[in-house]
């Protein structure tokens, strides 16, 4: 695949994301997908495609509706796209969510094989649990 392509995978995902098509979205990943979370975060570390769903389906919970991320910038190099990117959305415990993203992703041909997120983890966990 080319770097735009390459692009066109990462946007899609971040596409059926917003549209709350999580089993859609995870479908991108190849069997040995792994997505990276801090560890400072509860429920960091590596997580196998299967587990990020389970995941995804904990966060979701945590908000009134589907959250929405917004794609700032994308750079591709072989076989990586760098996306930055804001997530917004109103939490259940009355919060409003805002955080910037960093997320590295990995490709084999048209699938997602690995992702390594970095954002700021204690916006979120104020954001989410309190002080």
């Amino acid at each position: 695949m080319n770097l735009t392509e390459n692009k066109r995978v990462v946007a899609r995902f971040f596409e059926l994301l917003n549209a709350g098509a999580h089993d859609e979205a995870v479908s991108l990943f190849t069997n040995d997908f792994i997505w990276s979370i801090p560890e400072s975060i509860p429920g960091g570390g590596e997580k196998s495609g299967a587990e990020f769903r389970e995941l995804l389906t904990g966060i979701m919970s945590l908000f009134d509706r589907q959250p929405q991320y917004t794609v700032v910038s994308m750079t591709a190099e072989s076989d990586r796209v760098s996306a930055e990117l804001v997530g917004v959305g109103q939490l259940k415990n009355g919060n409003h969510y805002r955080n910037s993203y960093h997320m590295l992703f990995f490709l084999s041909g048209t699938s997602i094989r690995r992702v390594n997120e970095y954002v700021d983890t204690h916006y979120s966990i104020k954001s989410i649990f309190g002080d």
